[in-house]
């Protein structure tokens, strides 16, 4: 798979900016996971093929943003200072055991499946600490968190028709561009099953 080409823009109104922003966006189809009908990782979320094993749509788009970039999929974006870095964000999903899923409808999930866990650079981890410093629920990290060298990237991943960004997000990104990011620090990734 190429790089994504984030040349299209998603118009959002932040809760405090009372102006439209643009958002710089791509929209990708990605190749679902065919070992099972409907199959899911954690979550509900759709399994996704990538270099021949399933993943999830974070994770690829980690590995896709560009030449030289970095990324992982923090999956659990709140913030915890019992944690090493605050946040958990990982690089890879491994292991786990495909189980039916009745409650999703008879959906196989691939079940307690390992994470790759993945630090982030102190710069990045100082930017996350000081964009939630500044909002209360300590929540909202978009999806995935890049770097190439000292320059940061957030991005969000929504499936097309089934998901939009939430309050919290918005929160986020209105926190970061107070704490002195530009929205082209921001990417909103809009996929579907091709």
């Amino acid at each position: 798979m190429p790089y994504l080409d984030f040349s299209h823009t998603t118009e959002l109104i932040l809760p405090n900016l009372g102006k439209p922003l643009h958002i710089k966006t791509a929209r990708p189809s990605f190749l679902g996971w065919s070992e099972h009908s409907r199959p899911k990782i954690m979550n509900n979320k759709p399994a996704l093929s990538w270099k021949g094993k399933p993943s999830v749509a974070e994770l690829v788009v980690s590995e896709t943003l560009g030449e030289g970039w970095k990324g992982v999929w923090v999956y659990k974006p709140a913030w915890n200072e019992n944690r090493a870095q605050g946040i958990l964000a990982c690089s890879g999903v491994e292991g786990g055991t495909w189980v039916n899923k009745s409650k999703f409808g008879g959906v196989m999930e691939l079940s307690k499946p390992s994470y790759r866990r993945s630090l982030l650079p102190g710069h990045a981890a100082d930017a996350v600490r000081s964009i939630y410093n500044q909002i209360k629920d300590k929540c909202g990290c978009w999806d995935v968190v890049a770097w190439k060298g000292e320059e940061l990237l957030f991005v969000e991943c929504k499936l097309v028709g089934k998901d939009s960004l939430k309050l919290s997000q918005l929160s986020f990104l209105e926190a970061g561009l107070q704490q002195g990011l530009s929205s082209e620090q921001f990417g909103i990734v809009e996929w579907n099953l091709g």
